[in-house]
């Protein structure tokens, strides 16, 4: 692989996993599941219900069966069009073939009617029925386009508020739905959600996720804003916006092109090409930040967010391969641009008290403070991630407390070298339903207005509990104010010192057990366990220019 060249290696990793996608369909055309891409369902039958966005790897097949890509059939780095082209008709039988009713798909559980699962997997077939024409067959032709129209009419009524970048992906699939069917209440829905989307924009910059900031579907966000550009002519208030957006990433984007997961509500660590390629047509930052993509790739820690899995492969396998189609212009990129930087207020500490994250760039020092993911901290010397830090957990008489927890309304208060906040250790809570929950939803989802409300409640449960609730690694806020919980990060030229200080109330167990928890390729001097009666102070002394960790635990 390009590894010098992320656009063409997450390309060429796509290429290369091609035939793992054909084996996750069901292939037995006798079968009453042929052409479903959920194995869960058809092989293990491990759930009940088929999974519309695994359905959206048969479109990433279809594509590569356009005329774009036969010159790697004649290098046969891809199978024959006719092996490609059999997978891509099975898989849209089978997609249209799950569409509920009223032109809807499910994807978390059997009558969602999910805002998600019908948007993306219109956009992927959408888009495989825009880059194959001439080579579709008629029938599968006919069948794209009906099941494509009825998600249209059914995405064209709803809106999605609740997670921002859902209401994008919006806007990119009725775009798309316009351009092949020139149906105009298309055009006009996805205008007038795109309206609606960029009014929630926050003075900052950022997109509302659950009540919460998400890097990850920022970035997301910024995908499908700019996917929607080639089919419906952007506007000067919408490229502005995507500008913004754009601009308050870069300061939290790491030196290698990744993000801290903990930065958001989500945990998502999604990092754009797309977005940032389609945008470069109209800005100068994120034609900079293309030409780094264009020069540098930082390998798997790249595809860990899009490709690594096979949730994951099925969903996004498509990004890299649009990137690869509209990339006309990579050709004007003709030298390695250093990433794009912003203008801090006090040129040290890029502070966003919105949303409580923190940055911290000086020479070739960057970093990166989570406050509202608990104040995980990551520190990179130019493109080396030298130190992580995950945080500290307490144990008192069983039970433990850690630091982990999601609030982005923790007050930031910072000068020219140090920065910190002041919280509540709490009890580690993540989310799974119970099986008496699965039953009572199931029963709910039987009906359109059950769904509905169960939709509502679920929308309103996440924004309460401070969670998407469907990703089991964003831990669930729940605070015990016994625990007041301080972390400061200080940084005076090549050291940084990472100071935590934990109390507790009087009457509350008088002994326990505090451990911390990081990662460092430096050989470290530590105290991990300590006992404390009243309180605890927990140095951490980063040495960056003699590589020298030392941990100091005081009562």
């Amino acid at each position: 692989m390009k590894k010098d060249n992320d656009y063409l290696y997450q390309f060429e990793y796509v290429i290369e996993n091609i035939w793992r996608l054909i084996h996750l369909q069901d292939n037995n055309p006798f079968s009453d599941t042929f052409g479903c891409m959920d194995y869960k369902f058809w092989r293990d039958k491990s759930v009940d219900f088929a999974d519309a966005r695994y359905q959206e790897a048969s479109a990433t097949i279809g594509i590569l069966c356009s005329k774009n890509f036969d010159f790697l059939r004649k290098s046969k780095k891809i199978p024959p069009l006719s092996r490609t082209y059999n997978a891509f008709s099975a898989g849209v039988h089978y997609w249209s073939k799950i569409q509920n009713k009223d032109g809807s798909f499910d994807e978390w559980y059997k009558g969602e009617r999910g805002f998600a699962a019908t948007e993306f997997s219109l956009i992927a077939f959408g888009l495989a029925y825009f880059f194959l024409k001439g080579r579709l067959k008629k029938k599968d032709e006919e069948i794209l386009r009906l099941t494509s129209l009825r998600a249209a009419n059914w995405l064209s009524e709803r809106d999605d508020f609740v997670k921002s970048n859902h209401q994008a992906a919006a806007v990119a699939a009725l775009a798309i739905a316009y351009k092949n069917f020139g149906n105009r209440s298309f055009a006009s829905a996805s205008k007038r959600k795109l309206t609606s989307l960029l009014k929630t924009q926050k003075k900052e910059g950022w997109f509302p996720e659950v009540g919460g900031m998400d890097l990850g579907y920022s970035f997301v966000l910024l995908d499908y804003v700019t996917l929607s550009f080639l089919f419906i002519k952007p506007k000067a208030h919408s490229l502005s916006s995507m500008k913004r957006l754009l601009s308050f990433l870069l300061p939290h984007l790491h030196p290698d092109g990744t993000i801290s997961p903990e930065y958001g509500i989500c945990c998502n660590n999604y990092v754009s090409r797309l977005g940032v390629f389609l945008l470069s047509k109209y800005d100068r930052k994120a034609k900079r930040l293309m030409s780094f993509f264009r020069f540098l790739s930082p390998g798997e820690r790249g595809i860990s967010s899009i490709l690594a899995d096979d949730l994951r492969l099925s969903r996004w396998s498509c990004l890299p391969i649009l990137s690869f189609l509209f990339g006309a212009n990579f050709s004007t990129i003709s030298r390695k641009q250093a990433m794009p930087k912003e203008k801090s207020s006090n040129n040290l500490w890029f502070v966003n008290k919105e949303c409580a994250v923190a940055s911290y760039h000086d020479g070739d020092v960057r970093v990166f403070y989570s406050i509202a993911g608990g104040g995980v901290v990551r520190i990179f010397q130019g493109l080396e991630l030298i130190f992580e830090d995950f945080g500290i957990k307490l144990d008192v008489n069983s039970q433990a407390f850690h630091s982990r927890s999601y609030d982005c309304k923790r007050k930031i208060i910072y000068d020219d070298h140090s920065c910190f906040f002041e919280g509540f250790l709490s009890e580690p809570s993540y989310f799974s339903p119970s099986f008496l929950q699965r039953i009572c939803l199931r029963i709910a989802a039987s009906f359109a207005i059950g769904s509905r409300l169960s939709r509502k409640f679920i929308d309103w449960m996440r924004i309460k509990r401070g969670s998407s609730l469907n990703q089991n690694s964003a831990p669930l806020a729940n605070y015990n104010r016994n625990f007041p919980f301080k972390r400061t990060v200080s940084i005076n030229n090549k050291l940084v010192v990472i100071n935590d200080e934990i109390l507790h109330d009087e009457g509350v167990a008088s002994v326990c057990n505090v451990e911390t928890y990081f990662n460092s390729p430096f050989v470290a001097k530590t105290r991990k366990t300590a006992h404390h009666n009243q309180g605890i102070n927990i140095d951490k002394k980063i040495n960056i220019k003699e590589k020298r960790i030392v941990v100091e635990i005081r009562k």
